[in-house]
Order: C-alpha cells, then sequence, then structure tokens
C-alpha cells in the first residue's frame, strides 16, 4: 500500500472518530431539560470559517478550511439527524409563551440548519416547508439560510422567490443581498457582480452595498480570496468607486484585505498587488489611505 495513501486513510479514519465523538456529545444537547434553548443553539453551532482561518494563522488555504468545516457537518447532521429532525417538531408542537418563544425559535432553526448540512432530502424537505409556511420572516429566512449554507437542491429558486414576494421591503432585501452574497458556490461573485450592475441597484445606499458587497468579502472567504484574484479585484474596483461618494463605506469594504498576510503565498501575493494597486490612485480619502496604509505597513 503507498505510504501516502496509508497516511490519508489514517487521517481520514481519525476525522471520522472525532466527528462520532463530536456527534455523541451534540446528541445530548436537545433533550438536556437543565440548559435553555437559546444556549442549546449555540451549543450545537460549529465556528464559522474565519474564526478557524484566524486560529490557524498563516498560510491558509481558505478552500480547504471551507472543505474540511463542510464535511464535518454533513457528517454531524446525518449522525444526529434523528435528534435533530425530533427536537424540530416537538418544538413546531410546543405551546410556546413570549418568554421560551425565542429560545425555541433558535434551537428550532439551528437543528434544522445541522440537519440540512447533512445533505438529507427530508430535513430538505422540512426546510421548504418552513419556507414556505412561516408565520414569521425570522423562520422563512432561517430555513432558506439553512438551503443556501449547504447549497441545496431547489435553492436558487427559493432565492428567486424570496426575492419577487418579500424584495420590495428594504430590510428583507438586504437579508436577500447577504444570503447571494454568502453562496458557496463558484457562481457566487458572477452573481454579486450581475446584482451590483443591475441599472436599478441602489450603489449610493451604504446599506445596500455593505449587504452585497460587505457580506461578498468579509462572509464568504472562499470565494473572496479566491485564487484567481477576482474576488479582489471585483472588491477593490467597487472601493474605489464608493470612496468618492462615502468614504466611510470605504474603509469599510476595504477591511476584509487586512488578513491578506494569513493567507497562503499565491492568494498573499495577490492580495498584496491589489492593495498596492489601490493605494497608488489619486484622490483616496484620507479614511481609505489610511485604512490601505495600516494594512500594507510593514510588520515589527
Amino acid at each position: 500500500l503507498d505510504a501516502g495513501l496509508l497516511e490519508r486513510h489514517v487521517r481520514v479514519g481519525s476525522f471520522c472518530h472525532l466527528v462520532k465523538a463530536l456527534a455523541d456529545i451534540l446528541e445530548q444537547i436537545p433533550e438536556d431539560e437543565t440548559l435553555d434553548n437559546s444556549f442549546k443553539a449555540l451549543a450545537l453551532s460549529l465556528p464559522e470559517e474565519g474564526s478557524i482561518a484566524r486560529q490557524i494563522g498563516q498560510n491558509t488555504h481558505p478552500d480547504r478550511v471551507h472543505r474540511v468545516r463542510r464535511d464535518m457537518l454533513k457528517r454531524l447532521g446525518n449522525l444526529l439527524e434523528p435528534i435533530l429532525a425530533t427536537t424540530i417538531l416537538s418544538l413546531d408542537d410546543s405551546d410556546a409563551n413570549d418568554l421560551s418563544a425565542l429560545g425555541n425559535r433558535a434551537l428550532s432553526n439551528q437543528c434544522l440548519n445541522l440537519g440540512v448540512a447533512g445533505n438529507s432530502p427530508d430535513m430538505d424537505a422540512m426546510a421548504i416547508v418552513r419556507f414556505s409556511q412561516a408565520e414569521n420572516m425570522t423562520d422563512r429566512l432561517a430555513a432558506l439560510s439553512a438551503m443556501v449554507m449547504a447549497w441545496r437542491p431547489g435553492t436558487r429558486e427559493l432565492l428567486d422567490t424570496f426575492r419577487t414576494d418579500f424584495g420590495d421591503n428594504p430590510l428583507n432585501l438586504d437579508k436577500w443581498l447577504s444570503l447571494v452574497a454568502r453562496i458557496p458556490d463558484a457562481s457566487c461573485l458572477d452573481q454579486v457582480k450581475a446584482i451590483y450592475r443591475e441599472a436599478d441597484f441602489p450603489r449610493a445606499n451604504p446599506n445596500r452595498v455593505r449587504a452585497l458587497v460587505g457580506v461578498f468579502a468579509g462572509l464568504n472567504p472562499v470565494q473572496f480570496t479566491r485564487p484567481d484574484g477576482a474576488g479582489f479585484d471585483f472588491v477593490a474596483q467597487v472601493v474605489g468607486e464608493v470612496d468618492p461618494l462615502n468614504p466611510n463605506l470605504a474603509a469599510t469594504l476595504a477591511t476584509p484585505f487586512r488578513n491578506w498576510r494569513t493567507l497562503e503565498a499565491k492568494r498573499r501575493d495577490r492580495a498584496e498587488s491589489v492593495l498596492n494597486h489601490l493605494a497608488k490612485r489619486s484622490g483616496n480619502s484620507i479614511n481609505l489611505q489610511d485604512m490601505i496604509d495600516r494594512m500594507l505597513a510593514k510588520e515589527k
């Protein structure tokens, strides 16, 4: 047996063992009557990709972080599906008073999120029902978010439905923009670009731009830090366009570049090149120039 292949099998075996051990612990949480439901929801959540990358600290590959986290979510969702489904149904049937409703909703939605991550058609069906029949926007958005983050079949149609039915409300539109910006698929950047360039997209509205471009740069590290540099280029272009209109917003949109030194070499070089190009633009606002200069300053 090839030594490299053997090492890989050992690593995979250890990973599966660790996930099973974690699942055995998490399985006890939903039915633990000593815990508040809001706390249970947090306990069933995994750290976001950005937090994991910050813990690694150097030479990070966002796509690898994404794959490992996604694989763990899938395995946990599969292992925990029975208790997750039972918990969702029990909370949906409960007569929650106003004080406990918030915690019940948080736990139910987190169980749905983890279950959908397991790539289960049954959990997908529960999410679609919740999206269609929810009596409040929190539950509807939670179901849609679960489908988006796992990028399950039929999700694009759900996104289109949400925009058609609820996009006239600015707050709902911001939520929709933020979900599109976090799509874990290679098509995400093209979709974000297309929306930003729509004739009726309010590019002078800080909330709309933050919801789309800010979330893309800050919460979709795989697509923002694409090795080809297309994510960096797009955000830098938007920063340059926004700066004359709203320097504070431009500096905020540039903020996700601050971790460029922690990336692996190819991404690191590409990000530095984009930042240097931004730094040399004539007419940069004080806010933006200060942000870029601090990001490019040599570490002591």
